[in-house]
């Protein structure tokens, strides 16, 4: 069988505001609670974020291989094409 297509979408948080809009205005349900404890602890909500985004595309890109999924991301850039980037390269 063909491995089915699946598009997962991420980009860099760089602000608590950033955070607000998304959970708030945009309704974003990939934004849980521990999340959002672990940007706000952050040094840099920035490289974290790119942290958790890679994490997140490898355990995705695991879980694809295992289940006959063909994984691809949609990683946008928001305004930091620095990050976005830097996600692609980590990956």
């Amino acid at each position: 069988n063909p491995a089915k297509p699946v598009l997962v979408g991420s980009g860099p948080i760089t602000s608590l505001k950033r955070i607000s809009f998304f959970r708030e205005q945009l309704k974003i349900v990939g934004l849980s609670d521990k999340l959002i404890k672990t940007l706000k602890a952050a040094k840099d909500i920035g490289e974290k974020s790119v942290e958790v985004c890679v994490s997140m595309y490898q355990e995705l890109r695991d879980f694809a291989r295992e289940s006959n999924y063909s994984l691809g991301a949609h990683v946008m850039s928001i305004r930091h094409p620095d990050l976005a980037l830097e996600i692609i390269r980590r990956l």
